[in-house]
């Protein structure tokens, strides 16, 4: 009876209207109880509609980009607020202020200053990567966070910095606290995609550098790039095709890696031990890791008497006789940041981060 109804008020709707065709589903309680094609694919041809027809989805993506930047600040991936050219190095705008400024909340707002350049439309068949470096050439007509302005140009470019966060993939194997990694490729199987791997991380062999790359997507479009980066590792002096020969069975084990990663676990408790020993140093602001064994821990300048991020990675060394990584030895200059690397034994981060406590307290204005 209900299927009856929903029919004939398509069959209504497109007769009244004039429209060509669609597809209508209804859901209840997470089950779809109807679903229909109604008018033509292609009125032209006389071709009926189907529910495998593509549609023009529009700006319904803008909603799914910004769900993909939005797991990626769970992740820790980037800030909603931090600079977008800290990840896309040739990023740039007219405007190199604006360029040097401009985050994920900017571009989803449509507030970069630029107008909607919609000529740029029909650029879309050349490569993201390409209509992000169009950027560095589109006039502005408001100043950058002056005001809204529509602007599709930047949920392009907002999509291809999604590619640029995710696109290798050494840490796929070391997501905590029941996370899940996706891979690229699996969530446009449509598209051409490579991405890069290894076991350096994933099994904890820093600097074995053994590694592959995987393209997926259409064949046809990397047919030449394959050809042509097979050719140029058949010609490496100092091939690694032995150390390739382990790679089949470190794939198989995936026990190994998980079990560091619960409680009780290597990096699970490495990383207890120095989230447990940051959180509560005034002065010190922290995101904690989900994957992976670093932290980018900050400093509020403020509070202590540090000229630089360099001046106070220096002085923790020469007082302390601990090695942390500076930010702006990754392109952060935002704020006062630096890097931890956790992978020394938990009992051996609790002290140096009580030693990171003592020596702050030294330094507090």
């Amino acid at each position: 009876m209900m299927q009856n109804v929903f029919t004939k008020t398509l069959e209504r709707i497109t007769k009244e209207t004039g429209l060509v065709g669609g597809v209508a589903i209804v859901f209840k309680n997470g089950e779809i109880i109807f679903a229909a094609p109604y008018g033509y694919e292609d009125r032209e041809n006389n071709i009926p509609m189907t529910l495998n027809a593509s549609f023009d989805i529009a700006s319904c993506s803008k909603a799914w980009t910004v769900m993909l930047a939005a797991q990626a600040v769970d992740e820790g991936l980037i800030g909603w607020d931090e600079p977008v050219q800290h990840a896309m190095k040739d990023f740039d705008m007219l405007d190199h202020y604006a360029g040097a400024h401009l985050s994920i909340r900017d571009m989803a707002s449509h507030r970069s200053g630029l107008p909607c350049h919609d000529f740029m439309r029909n650029k879309v068949g050349e490569s993201r990567r390409n209509l992000m470096l169009k950027c560095a050439n589109l006039d502005a007509s408001a100043g950058f966070r002056e005001t809204y302005q529509y602007n599709n140009h930047m949920y392009i470019v907002l999509g291809y910095l999604m590619e640029v966060l995710r696109g290798g993939e050494i840490y796929d194997r070391l997501v905590m606290d029941g996370m899940r990694h996706e891979c690229i490729g699996a969530l446009a199987p449509d598209l051409p995609c490579v991405t890069f791997n290894g076991l350096s991380k994933s099994h904890i062999i820093c600097g074995f550098r053994c590694g592959w790359m995987v393209f997926s997507g259409p064949r046809e479009e990397f047919r030449e790039l394959e050809q042509g980066v097979s050719a140029l590792a058949s010609m490496r002096l100092c091939g690694n095709t032995l150390t390739q020969l382990v790679i089949p069975a470190a794939l198989e084990d995936r026990d190994s890696t998980r079990a560091m990663l619960v409680p009780g676990g290597r990096i699970y408790e490495q990383s207890r031990a120095t989230v447990e020993g940051l959180k509560d140093i005034p002065g010190v602001t922290l995101v904690p890791n989900r994957a992976a064994f670093y932290l980018f821990p900050g400093l509020q300048k403020e509070c202590f008497d540090f000229e630089s991020d360099e001046d106070f990675a220096m002085r923790f060394l020469h007082e302390k006789h601990i090695l942390v990584i500076p930010g702006h030895g990754f392109d952060w200059f935002e704020d006062l940041r630096f890097r931890i690397v956790m992978l020394p034994e938990p009992e051996r981060i609790s002290k140096a981060m009580e030693e990171l406590c003592d020596f702050l307290d030294h330094h507090r204005r």
